[in-house]
């Protein structure tokens, strides 16, 4: 059933993901150059050219729709400046990374029932929700999409050895693959604490309310 040439598919996938994964958590948490890896998202660059961890720039609690836009009004005004201070338009360009659990609760508060029958899930300005694992809970990764360079150059080269001296008894493969990841200036991103613990009854769309999640 899983001859050769399955087991040999399965392998390369499984170094592709790995390989996939560990960007993810280089491009959110990376060290920077000391360590061999990209400048995270979640890092500011010193003068020095050391990577420290970035400190929260608020508290987000997404309580209600009034403090939601007030909350995100702020998120966004404090990215449309530049680290020397020159403003940049960032309409539509901004990201907000989340655990995959607060993302839940985050969407819960804005998923209503329309007067056509079908749920929505919607935030104002534009923004967008992604998840990743590599978020700690509690936290929000806020950043301009065309701020941040995430480059990965040549692919992913993937190679077989099967001679006794490279693994005695076994197959060994070999992955390699270069990426690049860097803020244009600090200001690209920011992180902020999360309180999510009190979730309000929201108007919704359709002029009926939902308690956290939509209500039919």
């Amino acid at each position: 059933m899983f001859g050769p040439q399955w087991v040999e598919r399965f392998v390369r996938t499984q170094i592709e993901e790995a390989i996939a994964v560990a960007l993810e958590q280089a491009f959110l948490n990376g060290e920077g150059a000391a360590q061999d890896q990209p400048v995270g998202l979640t890092k500011d660059i010193q003068t020095n050219g050391g990577v420290v961890d970035k400190d929260a720039s608020g508290t987000l609690t997404f309580a209600d729709a009034d403090t939601t836009i007030a909350e995100l009004k702020d998120v966004l005004k404090g990215l449309s400046v530049r680290e020397d201070g020159k403003e940049v338009k960032i309409d539509g360009k901004v990201v907000l990374v989340v655990n995959p659990r607060d993302s839940w609760d985050i969407q819960a508060r804005y998923t209503y029932l329309t007067a056509n029958g079908g749920f929505v899930t919607v935030l104002p300005y534009n923004v967008q929700i992604v998840t990743s694992e590599f978020v700690e809970s509690n936290k929000l990764v806020a950043f301009v999409s065309d701020r941040y360079d995430a480059v990965r150059g040549g692919g992913l080269t993937v190679k077989k050895f099967n001679e006794t001296l490279a693994l005695e008894d076994a197959i060994l493969y070999t992955a390699k693959t270069f990426a690049y990841g860097q803020p244009e200036d600090n200001n690209a991103s920011r992180v902020y604490d999360l309180e999510l613990s009190t979730a309000n009854r929201q108007q919704t769309p359709s002029g009926g309310t939902t308690d956290g999640a939509a209500e039919a």
